[in-house]
């Protein structure tokens, strides 16, 4: 079917192969106006898709997770990473990410001015203590 946009040529040809490319075809002329804006390689975008579509958000319940393309495109999703499962990560790298929480949560304490004592931090204490704070500091 040929739309009025279509018909006025108004569609670069970057993205109608995006668009041929892209699994959920909704809201074409919001992507549109997201690929003017953003001008994001088409390279890079279709790189990307060759890999998020086989990613189990986009799998699970048909696509029905897949987002749609203005909103893939919006918020430059072209720049996401693969999604490792936990399984599939060795120990070293489970206790990488750890310690990457960890700094995280006591960068985030130390931004709040909260002293940090050894004995509070251990993942599961910096973590509770964390949110804990979030909630007080939102009443």
């Amino acid at each position: 079917m040929t739309t009025l946009f279509q018909m006025r040529g108004d569609y670069s040809p970057d993205f109608l192969t995006f668009w041929a490319a892209y699994p959920r075809k909704v809201g074409k002329g919001s992507a549109w106006r997201a690929w003017k804006h953003e001008r994001p390689s088409l390279a890079v975008v279709l790189e990307s898709l060759s890999w998020q579509v086989t990613q189990p958000q986009w799998t699970k319940d048909g696509g029905t997770y897949v987002p749609h393309p203005a909103t893939w495109l919006n918020q430059r999703r072209w720049e996401d990473e693969p999604f490792h499962p936990p399984q599939d990560l060795t120990p070293d790298r489970r206790d990488s990410i750890g310690v990457s929480v960890t700094k995280a949560v006591l960068g985030v304490r130390a931004a709040r001015g909260e002293a940090i004592r050894p004995e509070s931090t251990s993942l599961d204490r910096l973590l509770a203590s964390a949110f804990t704070g979030a909630e007080e500091r939102r009443r």
